[in-house]
């Protein structure tokens, strides 16, 4: 199984947003999108979905931002990807009118192995997955932007 970019970009966002510690100035999409070398009108999109899901707080006025609404620690990683996928099956029999699909193993077992997938990714939080180097990288981002910008 692949994730699709909008998963992607999704972690890498939340990802961005548990390492910041800073009060000023506040972290904006431009800012991870530049970052990260990604479409700022792609990542508005997933901002969007986080916010509207819970996951994020948006800031409003001049000196808004974007920021975590919940600890990363009770961010659970499978409930996240299930969320930005936004698919529940990994192939959609009805829609290919598979003369199968009545009696076909195969899609029960797929449904299976995702919910596994999602039961696996679900052991992780967006804390434990920045244990190690990736929070480094990102503080280092982090300040060389606001080397940049102050």
């Amino acid at each position: 199984m692949q994730l699709t970019r909008f998963s992607d970009l999704g972690l890498r966002l939340l990802m961005y947003l548990a390492v910041n510690d800073r009060q000023s100035p506040p972290v904006t999409v431009a800012e991870v999108a530049q970052q990260f070398k990604m479409a700022r009108n792609h990542l508005v999109k997933v901002s969007a979905t986080l916010t509207r899901h819970g996951y994020i707080r948006s800031l409003r006025g001049r000196a808004g931002g974007i920021e975590l609404a919940r600890p990363a620690d009770q961010i659970r990683v499978g409930d996240l990807v299930r969320l930005l996928e936004g698919s529940e099956h990994l192939i959609d029999c009805e829609a290919l009118h598979c003369v199968l699909n009545p009696a076909c193993g195969l899609k029960s077992a797929l449904s299976h192995a995702l919910n596994t997938f999602y039961d696996t990714l679900n052991t992780y939080t967006l804390a434990s997955i920045l244990k190690g180097r990736s929070t480094g990288d990102i503080q280092t981002l982090q300040y060389d932007y606001i080397r940049l910008v102050v």
